[in-house]
């Protein structure tokens, strides 16, 4: 079996895995970020097959990644910054239109998911100073999106190293899909003494 061979079958087995977080964590808080994630591959997938020009496809990764961002927003925070947020996605899709370079997408994809870590990250802070319980749920999230965002970095800034990382990841997404499929955000916390 050579590098295309398995690229392509952790790529499939991956779509199939991601399918299932969404069933697992209905009516969940991160409920709608699992649907966009279960379904942009395939989506993608579909995309190319049907002869799809790249740039198109990556305005559509982009606003994946948007969806995937407003996603873990509550609705609050979509309410106070709905003129932003629509301001920056259309400048990010304009900009990638016009300018067409992968770098370009690439930083896009970056800063989207660090923003996205971010979140996971004061979700988990929060939790954890007002229950005094660690979530493993959030613990996982966190490293799932460092993967992304290790991955995007490699591909930048490396691309030799691009394939090898992308089957590291590929293994670790699966997982990580395999954990969502059977944890939800209520069922892995581990509670701290309170002192």
């Amino acid at each position: 079996m050579n590098i295309i061979q398995l690229s392509k079958i952790l790529f499939y087995t991956s779509i199939i895995v991601w399918l299932f977080p969404p069933v697992r964590n209905f009516k969940r808080k991160y409920f709608l970020y699992f649907v966009f994630l279960a379904i942009s591959d395939p989506i993608s997938l579909l995309l190319r097959k049907v002869g799809l020009h790249s740039r198109y496809i990556s305005i559509i990764f982009i606003i994946f990644c948007f969806c995937y961002l407003i996603s873990v927003l509550d609705k609050n925070e979509i309410k106070r910054y709905k003129y932003l947020l629509i301001f920056v996605v259309l400048f990010t899709l304009l900009l990638n239109f016009i300018v067409n370079k992968q770098d370009i997408v690439l930083l896009t994809f970056i800063i989207i998911h660090w923003i996205i870590f971010l979140i996971f990250f004061k979700h988990f802070s929060t939790f954890l100073i007002n229950e005094r319980i660690i979530s493993v749920f959030y613990i996982v999230l966190l490293f799932y999106e460092l993967t992304i965002i290790t991955k995007f970095l490699i591909i930048l800034f490396n691309a030799e190293y691009a394939t090898a990382f992308f089957i590291i990841t590929s293994i670790f997404q699966i997982a990580f899909g395999l954990f969502f499929s059977i944890f939800r955000e209520d069922k892995t916390s581990i509670a701290l003494k309170r002192g």
